[in-house]
């Protein structure tokens, strides 16, 4: 599935994959299953440095649009904590000096309580929730 992950998220900076075609090549799992996967190697490959910001922020954002704007599939919570890690980085926030990154200073640290909430950017046994004291 790892290598069938890569290559949509590769097509989410070129272009848009359908959902045909993600029936088609991962027609065998549930929606969750692959919302939770999806983001755990998007998120995983950026912190390993092996996929750029902006790469890692287009798939992300695509996933949303597959699952809200294209139909009403919905997201799973893991999921939707990726998105906003890589959402708060798109832009600078109010308050914040000029020359803030906002990917060092809001995305990275978001993925870390990311990690920390669901125990791995790796989505262990694709637990749908967080885990809370």
């Amino acid at each position: 599935m790892t290598v069938q992950i890569d290559k949509i998220i590769a097509q989410c900076s070129a272009e848009q994959p359908t959902a045909e075609s993600l029936v088609r090549d991962l027609g065998v799992y549930s929606h969750e299953e692959f919302c939770i996967s999806f983001c755990a190697r998007v998120a995983s490959e950026y912190v390993a440095g092996r996929l750029s910001f902006e790469a890692a922020d287009a798939a992300v954002n695509w996933l949303h649009y597959f699952c809200y704007v294209d139909a009403e599939r919905g997201i799973p919570d893991f999921s939707t904590a990726v998105h906003a890690a890589f959402d708060q980085g798109e832009y600078a926030h109010a308050g914040d000096p000029p020359d803030t990154d906002p990917v060092e200073k809001y995305t990275r640290p978001l993925l870390a309580q990311v990690a920390t909430d669901y125990g791995s950017l790796c989505a262990p046994n694709n637990s749908l929730r967080a885990r809370r004291p």
